[in-house]
């Protein structure tokens, strides 16, 4: 859905604006021999194709205080038969709300972008060996959602299960001010005794704002919260013409 709207029209202001919002919907209605093909730990009919199947958390085992997920058929192993939780790795929905505004020799241009989403956040790995959130510390006290740090095999395997559940489902919606342009055209009447024919003054912004609860770096990667995308910039200027 797409809508626009020229707002205001006069002699020394005008503004335009146009808004989109989008609700992507897929799903897979059939699948002949699915549960007998390779494809059986990564589609399920009747949910959508950008899933990523997963366990089903349990919380901290009381006696080893490690993380614990749902044998769901109760054989003793876990495998993709276990995995009955399905992430939508696809946006429920997103959109934007872009700007377009000029007075006299000014123009300014912004947009914001919104997107309601999931994501994952993997950033509690017990016992590895590089820079972590404070949180962690939690994991050293008794009372605490995180696994007790251990030396042994079954830690590892229980953490390992543990990124494969839906432990880590966070909500990484969020909204950005995507970017920012203004600029300042000088009066050419100041610039003819210069020899000029046009100068502008500008400013450009990139990513200069965003509102959000996921804790990872970027919510627009929420794969495990260690990714981004783009960099906050900004520049400025002045464009001459002779």
């Amino acid at each position: 859905m797409v809508l626009a709207s020229n707002l205001v029209s006069g002699q020394n202001f005008e503004w335009n604006t146009n808004f989109n919002f989008s609700i992507p919907k897929n799903e897979l209605l059939r699948y002949p021999g699915l549960q007998e093909s390779t494809y059986a730990n990564k589609y399920v009919v009747g949910e959508p194709l950008n899933i990523e199947l997963l366990y089903q958390y349990t919380g901290l085992d009381p006696e080893t205080g490690f993380y614990s997920v749902l044998d769901r058929n109760d054989d003793g192993s876990l495998d993709y038969e276990d995995r009955k939780i399905a992430l939508d790795k696809s946006p429920s929905f997103f959109g934007g709300w872009n700007h377009e505004l000029n007075f006299k020799n000014f123009s300014l241009q912004f947009l914001w972008r919104f997107v309601k989403q999931e994501g994952t956040l993997e950033l509690f790995k017990a016992g590895f060996l590089q820079n972590q959130r404070a949180e962690v510390i939690d994991a050293l006290n008794t009372n605490t959602q995180y696994q007790l740090v251990s030396r042994s095999t079954a830690a590892s395997r229980a953490y390992n299960n543990v990124l494969n559940s839906n432990y880590t489902i966070t909500d990484a919606s969020f909204l950005r001010l995507q970017n920012l342009n203004l600029s300042y055209d000088v009066p050419k009447n100041w610039l003819r005794p210069l020899g000029m024919k046009s100068a502008t003054l500008f400013f450009t912004g990139q990513n200069l704002i965003t509102l959000t609860s996921y804790k990872g770096l970027d919510p627009e990667i929420p794969n495990g919260g260690i990714n981004f995308n783009s960099l906050r910039s900004i520049t400025t200027g002045l464009n001459l013409k002779f």
